[in-house]
Order: structure tokens, then C-alpha cells, then sequence
């Protein structure tokens, strides 16, 4: 699975590829290059509390600053 179909997955509240993607280690931190930010942001923005708080137990940086897209 490629990173925007994970990214998009989150957005949809579909968790299941994302919380598969974490328990074989896969990076809390994943950015999303075509907005500039961690994937948490758009976890946040989408209301998704599961996947927020699966990426703060895998590790999520809360601190990491967006970018300009």
C-alpha cells in the first residue's frame, strides 16, 4: 500500500491498513508530501480518535510542525 492510499484511509476512518502499517512498524511520523505535513494532522482534522491515539501509542511526534504545502 502506498503512502497516500494509507493517508486517505485515515481521512475515510478506515483504520484497519493503518493499524497494520504501525504493528509491523511503520512511522508514526509519516509525512505527507503533497501537504506538507505528518499524517496525525489530517488523523486530527478527519476527527479519526482511534487512528489519533493508535499514532500517539506507535510514538507520533504531537510537537512536529506542518509545512507550507
Amino acid at each position: 500500500m502506498n503512502n497516500r492510499t494509507l493517508i486517505e484511509n485515515v481521512v475515510d476512518g478506515n483504520n484497519d491498513s493503518l493499524f497494520s502499517y504501525l504493528d509491523a512498524g511503520g512511522n508514526a511520523n509519516l509525512i505527507d508530501e503533497e501537504w506538507n505535513c505528518p499524517i496525525i494532522f489530517h488523523a486530527v482534522l478527519g476527527g479519526n480518535l482511534e487512528a489519533i491515539q493508535k499514532l500517539i501509542d506507535s510514538g507520533a511526534n504531537l510537537n512536529q510542525v506542518a509545512e507550507d504545502p
